[in-house]
């Protein structure tokens, strides 16, 4: 992010974690957040191998979401970040909220889990990717993103030209530890202590109605070792 987008002092709550925070709010997504939605657009028709479109997600951190999407047959994908962390795929050194780093209209999807900033990096993501994409915006956010009286706006008009057409709620909670302290093995993924969601935002002439909401667990062949749907009768 730029300096103008500085860590909120609350910063960590968003991950419910005794971790130092990370100075560009670097979080790292699970790779079953990425399949599930994935799982929505191609039940929706909306991206699929038998529907290809370019993607880009601008803050791609480890590589998570271009590495899914290359796996799922989606090979048009573009990862950027503004730090050049040497993982493969990923172009470091691109501020996404700087100079315009990408032409506009000049991907189909920008899909990524935005640095949040107490709740500001989302919002300058959208607007920077309302100018960038042409059929669809997925930002991975915490679900207490979803209520709030300054994001009220967020959702009932969103960037011009643009409305909220999905909300997937993940319900399996993921890890989503500092990327650094990941890096470096002092912490693993493996169990969430938050909940999160896909918004996905599409030009406003293809949503028809209200917002859809989808709950979804992965896909056997895509949930975390030890972490399937439990079946005891207790939540």
């Amino acid at each position: 992010m730029t300096t103008s987008l500085k860590p909120a002092a609350n910063a960590l709550s968003r991950h419910k974690r005794e971790q130092p925070k990370d100075p560009d709010d670097w979080y790292v997504e699970e790779a079953f957040c990425v399949h599930v939605l994935l799982d929505v657009l191609e039940e929706l028709g909306l991206l699929s191998p038998g529907r290809p479109g370019t993607v880009l997600d601008p803050h791609a951190g480890m590589g998570t979401i271009p590495g899914v999407c290359c796996a799922r047959g989606l090979c048009d994908v573009t990862g950027s970040d503004l730090r050049d962390r040497g993982f493969p795929g990923v172009t470091g050194g691109v501020d996404f909220h700087g100079l315009p780093a990408y032409a506009a209209q000049s991907h189909n999807w920008v899909i990524t889990n935005p640095p949040y900033f107490g709740g500001a990096g989302p919002l300058a993501t959208l607007e920077r990717a309302a100018a960038v994409a042409r059929d669809g915006i997925a930002l991975l956010v915490n679900m207490p993103f979803l209520a709030g009286q300054s994001r009220h706006v967020v959702f009932a008009r969103p960037a011009p030209g643009w409305a909220v057409s999905d909300v997937v709620i993940l319900s399996m909670r993921p890890s989503m530890p500092p990327g650094a302290a990941l890096v470096a093995g002092a912490v693993k993924q493996r169990g969430g202590k938050e909940d999160f969601c896909w918004v996905v935002l599409r030009p406003r002439d293809r949503v028809d109605g209200a917002a859809r909401i989808h709950w979804r667990m992965p896909r056997p062949e895509h949930t975390p070792p030890g972490r399937g749907l439990k079946r005891s009768g207790t939540p």
